[in-house]
């Protein structure tokens, strides 16, 4: 069955469309246009999947990054890795008890909140689990 296909007119900066018109010459040779169109589908899905969290996910975009964490997660995530660094020596990778002592340093002891920060830091990859009980600081 054959795909129906929409037409889509936008304006773009010239010199990003010169670089976009490059790259799909490149890569596509002759066949600009088709080319073309596939360049900016895969890039709305892109957009798509890192804005909609219903939307399924084809395999192939499954890891792309998020957008960035909003800024109270930014701001307790650069409290928590400047203590990390001063008070433990940590520069790359932390333990969970690390972790938890550096966030009651900065957001309180309940284990709730420990577990609440630990969880929204591995959601927008600002810490990735490694194994056990080690999290690499992104």
């Amino acid at each position: 069955m054959k795909k129906k296909l929409k037409p889509l007119f936008v304006r773009i900066d010239e010199e990003l469309y010169e670089k976009i018109k490059l790259l799909v010459v490149k890569k596509f040779g002759r066949n600009y246009w088709g080319g073309l169109r596939e360049v900016v589908e895969e890039a709305l899905r892109i957009y798509i999947a890192s804005h909609d969290p219903q939307v399924d996910v084809p395999q192939q975009l499954q890891n792309i990054r998020p957008n960035n964490p909003p800024p109270k997660v930014h701001r307790v995530y650069l409290e928590v890795r400047h203590i990390l660094r001063t008070q433990f020596g940590v520069l790359k990778e932390a333990t969970y008890s690390q972790l938890a002592r550096a966030i009651a340093l900065v957001r309180g002891t309940d284990k709730r909140t420990i577990r609440k920060w630990i969880n929204l830091f591995l959601a927008y990859h600002c810490i990735k689990h490694i194994g056990g009980v080690v999290y690499e600081l992104l």
